[in-house]
C-alpha cells in the first residue's frame, strides 16, 4: 500500500463503447468516409461497427487523429448501405502490425440515419 501512497493518480484513455459490437471481415465491402475540415474525403478501413460506435484503422497514422476530435461529416458504408452522420474520436491507438486503430463515437445525422443504421446492426447480428 506505501507504493500505492507515493505514485500520483493519473488519468489513462480507454475506449469506453458499451453494447455489441459487430466485426466487418470483409474491408473492401465495409468503410469510413470522413471529410475533414478543409474538404479532404479519407476513405479508412471499417473494422467493427456498434451502437456506441465505430472502430477504424489508419493507413500509415494518415489523416493524423488524436481523441477529442470531431469531424462534422462522415459516412459509414456497409455492403451497399450509406449512414451519414459525424464522428467524436474516443482513441487512436498505435498497434505494432496492425498501424493506428481509432475508436469512435458515431451520430447518426438524421432519424433516417439512426434507422438505417439500427437496421444494419439488426442484420450483422442476425
Amino acid at each position: 500500500m506505501a507504493f500505492l501512497d507515493r505514485v500520483p493518480p493519473r488519468f489513462i484513455s480507454a475506449c469506453r463503447r458499451t453494447g455489441m459490437r459487430h466485426r466487418l471481415r470483409h474491408a473492401d465491402q465495409a468503410f469510413l468516409e470522413v471529410t475533414t475540415p478543409d474538404g479532404t474525403m479519407w476513405q479508412l478501413d471499417l473494422l467493427d461497427i456498434g451502437s456506441g460506435g465505430v472502430c477504424f484503422g489508419l493507413r500509415e497514422g494518415r489523416p493524423p487523429m488524436e481523441p477529442g476530435m470531431e469531424f462534422e461529416r462522415a459516412v459509414v458504408r456497409v455492403s451497399g448501405s450509406a449512414i451519414a452522420g459525424s464522428l467524436a474520436i474516443a482513441h487512436a491507438t498505435e498497434e505494432f502490425a496492425a498501424g493506428t486503430i481509432c475508436g469512435a463515437r458515431f451520430r447518426p445525422a438524421t432519424p433516417e440515419d439512426r434507422e438505417g443504421l439500427d437496421a444494419l446492426i439488426r442484420t450483422l447480428a442476425s
